[in-house]
């Protein structure tokens, strides 16, 4: 098992982006949440872990998993209409397990 577990850590990869927030103040709390409830969903079902941190202006997000999850997730966030000017600022391997764990999103 520990094979495994060094094989996937090997094909592991993190991620940074930051992209513009569209959303209107009357809305960002409702929409804030709905991104958080899709993604436990999306990133458990992804094996993917992360932390997203929202300035009201910008998301900033810190992602890690396989190639493939990945490019399955940014698609998904460049077609988000919550989000517009995505740039990912950073794309390396990890040496390890993932960083954060399996802690996931949480609310």
């Amino acid at each position: 098992m520990r094979d495994e577990e060094s094989m996937r850590a090997a094909t592991l990869r993190a991620l940074l982006y930051v992209s513009r927030s569209t959303l209107a103040s009357p809305e960002i709390t409702a929409e804030i949440g709905d991104i958080v409830d899709c993604a436990i969903v999306r990133n458990r079902r992804l094996a993917i872990t992360g932390a997203l941190a929202f300035s009201g202006a910008h998301f900033t997000q810190y992602l890690e998993g396989t190639p493939d999850a990945l490019g399955v997730i940014m698609g998904s966030i460049r077609g988000d209409r919550r989000h517009s000017d995505v740039v990912v600022l950073c794309v390396s391997a990890c040496k390890s397990d993932p960083h954060l764990g399996d802690i996931g999103v949480q609310k």
